[in-house]
């Protein structure tokens, strides 16, 4: 295999295992996942509290939050994926491929949660998901964008 199919492969095997933790994550039941966000929670009112900006935080900003994380990572990597080897497209067109794909996978986890014991599904989040996708996507192809001008620049 050459080096290039190489990490195409490694990279698109992260996406599909980031997928696969998100989808598990939402299979999840309302104590396990509540109990992960309200300790999560904990730790950062501890390091909040010590820079004095206690009670700035809410269980619900850190799960939106961590939605919100999740997609944007899963988001990059889409756009590293869709962007590798295809110069004929516009960065443009990479971000939004990428979206798209996590808009699916924004869907599916939410329609997993309707099948998990005290969970429900929301729009919302699936809006908050493909914003954090789009920021991920974005950054990449920002990246991307100065990576070929410093290079051009120096060529």
């Amino acid at each position: 295999m050459k080096r290039s199919n190489q990490k195409i492969f490694i990279l698109a095997a992260l996406v599909v295992l980031w997928t696969g933790f998100i989808w598990w994550n939402s299979t999840r039941d309302s104590s396990q996942s509540g109990a992960e966000s309200l300790w999560v929670l904990a730790q950062l009112q501890a390091v909040l509290g010590a820079l004095g900006l206690d009670d700035i935080l809410t269980n619900n900003i850190v799960r939106k939050a961590a939605h919100f994380c999740e997609f944007a990572l899963l988001g990059a990597g889409w756009s590293l994926l869709f962007g590798r080897g295809r110069r004929r497209w516009a960065l443009a067109g990479w971000t939004l491929a990428a979206a798209a794909a996590c808009m699916a996978t924004a869907v599916c986890d939410e329609t997993i949660q309707l099948f998990s014991d005290g969970r429900g599904s929301r729009v919302s989040d699936v809006w908050i998901d493909v914003a954090g996708a789009v920021l991920g996507a974005a950054a990449v192809s920002a990246v991307r964008c100065i990576l070929r001008a410093v290079s051009q620049k120096h060529t």
